[in-house]
This record gives C-alpha cells, sequence and structure tokens, in this order.
C-alpha cells in the first residue's frame, strides 16, 4: 500500500483534493476541523461521497465517536492493531 499521513482535519482536505485514495484511514480526533469535519466535507463533495473510511482509533470518548456515527463508516476498529490486521481489513473494504 502506498501511505500519505497528514495531522490535521485541515491537511486531510488539502491532501484529498491534491490525491483521493482507494481508502482513507481517519483518527476522529484530528486537530483543525476533526474526524466529523473531515467527514462532512466527505459526505458533501460528490466525487468524495463514495469514498470508503475506516476509523482507526485509541478513542474512547463517547461524545467524539457520537459525532462520527451518523456517517458511513466502512469499517472501525480500535488501537493497537497489527499491520497484518490492519492490511487483512483495508483488502477487506476494497473488495
Amino acid at each position: 500500500f502506498e501511505l500519505e499521513r497528514v495531522t490535521s482535519g485541515l491537511d486531510c482536505l488539502l491532501a484529498l483534493r491534491h490525491r483521493l485514495p482507494d481508502v482513507l484511514i481517519l483518527e476522529p480526533r484530528l486537530l483543525w476541523g476533526g474526524g466529523a469535519g473531515v467527514l462532512d466535507c466527505i459526505r458533501d463533495t460528490p466525487n468524495w461521497s463514495a469514498l470508503p473510511v475506516m476509523i482507526l482509533t485509541s478513542c474512547r470518548d463517547v461524545d467524539i465517536l457520537r459525532s462520527i456515527a451518523p456517517y458511513r463508516i466502512a469499517d472501525y476498529r480500535v488501537k493497537p492493531i497489527t499491520s497484518a490486521e490492519l492490511s487483512r481489513r483495508i483488502r477487506n473494504v476494497l473488495h
């Protein structure tokens, strides 16, 4: 897999404008926009709305998790996760 890492919601949106990935792995607690903000933009942008999103988080904050609940999420996993398990889950989402 090719990987591009960003550290904020704004950087994520800029990266999506530049290149749409096959799968977006999202941490709901991103700075500057958060996961829900990124998911809002994905849902509201026609050529992004079919993008599969995986949530990978160590977050147990109920309010943050509720903020992403209304969105279409292809997979959800709590960290830690092995690279083999992450690869398997990505492949499942792609198929």
